[in-house]
């Protein structure tokens, strides 16, 4: 937030470290996503994007679901990162239904990236697209929306590439 990102860095680095050592998973899952932030805002998107799911899997085996919403949430910058701003449209709006459902929000210093997030996925999909697309979002359950997280994108490509061909 005061653009000391090198300090920053540093500290969830070191703060990764002694939970792994502690076996302190709760506290392993936000130093997992404050690093994935980081990867995010160097350019490394492939490290950005494994660092986040490695933060979901770990908070949604905890059954850490307030954590694993935001977690959903923040799994959008880098699918949009990776020209798939349609699953990141999806991940916004079942974070958001989820949040909604739960009486929360998000954390106050995530708002802002936040909305560029948002603001950028609407740029590239076009307002109704984008809408239609968090609609559809919303409709899943939270553990509809993890499983959907968690399954390679790629492998869906390839699914809706075979059930699309006629023979």
């Amino acid at each position: 937030v005061q653009g000391e990102h090198d300090v920053a860095l540093a500290a969830y680095e070191e703060g990764r470290e002694l939970a792994e050592a502690a076996g302190d998973q709760a506290h392993l899952t936000i130093f997992l996503a404050n690093l994935a932030y980081m990867a995010r805002h160097r350019g490394a998107i492939a490290e950005a994007r494994r660092l986040t799911l490695e933060s979901l899997r770990t908070s949604w085996k905890l059954g850490r679901r307030l954590m694993s919403t935001w977690t959903l949430s923040e799994l959008a910058g880098p699918e949009l990162a990776e020209r798939r701003p349609e699953r990141g449209a999806i991940l916004v709006g079942a974070a958001d239904q989820a949040l909604t459902v739960m009486g929360s929000d998000r954390h106050p210093g995530d708002i802002p990236e936040h909305a560029q997030i948002v603001a950028a996925l609407e740029a590239q999909l076009g307002a109704e697209r984008f809408r239609r697309l968090r609609q559809e979002g919303a409709r899943l359950t939270l553990d509809e929306a993890v499983a959907f997280a968690l399954a390679d994108p790629e492998e869906e490509t390839n699914q809706d590439l075979r059930a699309s061909q006629t023979y």
